[in-house]
C-alpha cells in the first residue's frame, strides 16, 4: 500500500511535463482528525445499560483520504475523464474500533472498503453530457450530503445518522454507469444503473433463483437558477428484499427523495423528504430533514433538524429525531477548524447512535429508547 501511495505522489509531483497541452493530472487528499466524545451507545456483548466513548478518530467533517484525478482533451470537444481515490485511518488503524469489539468500516482504509475504493471511475464529456463508469456515489447521496445537509455528512450532526439512505445502502455503488445532462434553462438530469451496487458481485449459479444478483437503478432531476434549487430522486435496488414466502431474494427496495432551498446571502435553507419503502412489507421509513448554514463571523454556523419514523413491517411505530449544531473555522482557504454538537431521542424502538463521517457502517450502536449523543473538536486540511 504504502509503495502505492508514494507511486501516486510521484506521479501527481511529476506527470504533468508528460502531459499534452489543455490535458491534466491532480494528486489530492483530505487530512482530519478530531476529538469525539459520544453517549448512550451499546455496551459490548449488547449487555444493559449504555457506555460512551472517547476518541481521536480520523475523518470527522470528511473521511481522510488520497486521491488521483485528470483528464485528456480527445480533440472535438471531447474530453477523457477519470477519478481514484482511497481513504486512509490517519489517527491508527486501532480507531473507530465500535462497541461490539469490531473494526466498523475500514478494512485498514477507514473509509471505503479496500485501496481505491472510496471512488474508482473513467468517463466521456461533450456537449452530449458526461458518462462515468465504475465506483461512485449515487445521485442521491450527492443531493442529500452535498446540498441539503449543511454538515455534509460529517461531523457529529451529519444527516447519515437517521439518512433512509445509510439504511438503504444507496451512498457508494459499485459497477455503476452513470449519465449526466448537460445543463438547459436550469434544468439538469441524470440517470445511473448498477449492474451489482453492493459488495457481493456479480457470481451468480449456475442456474435457477439462486442466480438473481442485486441491480440498481436511478432517475435525478432538478432545478437551480440564482439563490433557489429544487430537485426529484428516484432509485430502486432490484434482488434486495427476501420474499417471505419462497425465501428468493427477487423483491425491490425503492427510494424516492424530494428536495429544495434557498440561499438569502447571509443565510441558506435546505429541506428534503426521503421515503424508503420494500416489496413483501408494509409501511415505510419516512425522513424529513431541515438545515441551515448561516454566516457568522469568518466562518459558518451550521444547524439542522431530523425526523426518522419507520414502520416498515414493524407492529410499533419506531421514530427518532435528531438536533445537529456545529460551526466551522476557516484558517486558510485549505485548513479549517470544527466543533459540532447532536442528540438523538429514539422512541417505538428505534435504536439510533450519533456517529461521525467515518461512522457510517455500524461502528456506533444504539439501544433502543435510548438518547444518543456526540461532541467533536478537530482540525481538517485539504490538499
Amino acid at each position: 500500500m504504502h509503495k502505492t501511495l508514494i507511486a501516486l505522489a510521484v506521479f501527481g509531483a511529476f506527470s504533468s511535463a508528460a502531459l499534452a497541452e489543455g490535458d491534466s493530472a491532480q494528486l489530492y487528499g483530505i487530512v482530519d482528525l478530531g476529538v469525539t466524545h459520544y453517549t448512550g451507545l451499546a455496551p459490548s456483548g449488547r449487555g444493559p445499560g449504555t457506555v460512551s466513548t472517547t476518541n481521536l478518530s480520523s475523518g470527522v467533517q470528511s473521511p481522510s483520504a488520497i486521491g488521483l484525478r485528470g483528464s485528456e482533451d480527445l480533440g472535438g470537444g471531447l474530453r477523457a475523464l477519470f477519478e481514484a481515490e482511497t481513504g486512509f485511518c490517519a489517527a491508527g488503524l486501532n480507531q473507530n474500533a465500535d462497541t461490539m469489539g469490531g473494526q466498523a468500516n475500514s478494512n485498514g482504509y477507514c473509509s471505503g472498503t479496500g485501496f481505491m475504493q472510496r471512488k474508482a471511475w473513467v468517463g466521456l464529456a461533450g456537449d452530449f453530457g458526461v458518462v462515468r463508469a465504475g465506483r461512485m456515489t449515487s445521485l442521491q447521496y450527492r443531493n442529500e450530503a452535498h446540498y441539503v445537509d449543511p454538515f455534509g455528512w460529517g461531523t457529529t450532526g451529519g444527516a447519515r445518522d437517521l439518512s433512509p439512505l445509510a439504511y438503504a445502502g444507496d451512498e457508494r455503488l459499485n459497477q455503476t454507469v452513470t449519465y449526466v445532462a448537460p445543463q438547459v434553462g436550469g434544468f439538469t438530469a441524470a440517470l445511473a444503473y448498477s449492474f451489482a451496487p453492493g459488495t457481493l458481485g456479480t457470481l451468480p449459479t449456475a442456474s435457477g433463483d439462486g442466480s438473481r444478483v442485486a441491480r440498481a437503478w436511478s432517475l435525478d432531476g432538478g432545478y437551480a437558477v440564482g439563490p433557489l434549487a429544487a430537485g426529484l430522486s428516484y432509485a430502486k435496488f432490484q434482488n434486495r428484499v427476501a420474499n417471505p414466502a419462497s425465501g428468493i431474494t427477487d423483491g425491490a427496495a425503492n427510494i424516492a427523495q424530494a428536495y429544495g432551498g434557498y440561499d438569502f446571502g447571509l443565510a441558506k435553507v435546505t429541506v428534503e423528504y426521503i421515503r424508503l419503502t420494500e416489496d413483501y412489507v408494509s409501511g415505510a421509513m419516512d425522513y424529513w430533514m431541515l438545515g441551515a448554514n448561516v454566516k457568522l463571523g469568518p466562518g459558518s454556523l451550521l444547524a439542522s433538524y431530523g425526523y426518522n419514523r419507520n414502520n416498515i413491517d414493524l407492529a410499533q411505530n419506531q421514530n427518532a429525531r435528531k438536533l445537529a449544531l456545529g460551526y466551522t473555522y476557516p484558517l486558510s482557504r485549505s485548513t479549517n477548524l470544527y466543533t459540532s454538537y447532536a442528540r438523538i431521542t429514539n422512541h417505538g424502538g428505534a435504536a439510533f447512535a450519533v456517529g461521525s463521517a467515518n461512522d457510517l457502517g455500524g461502528a456506533n450502536m444504539g439501544v433502543a429508547n435510548t438518547a444518543s449523543s456526540g461532541v467533536a473538536l478537530g482540525l481538517r486540511h485539504l490538499f
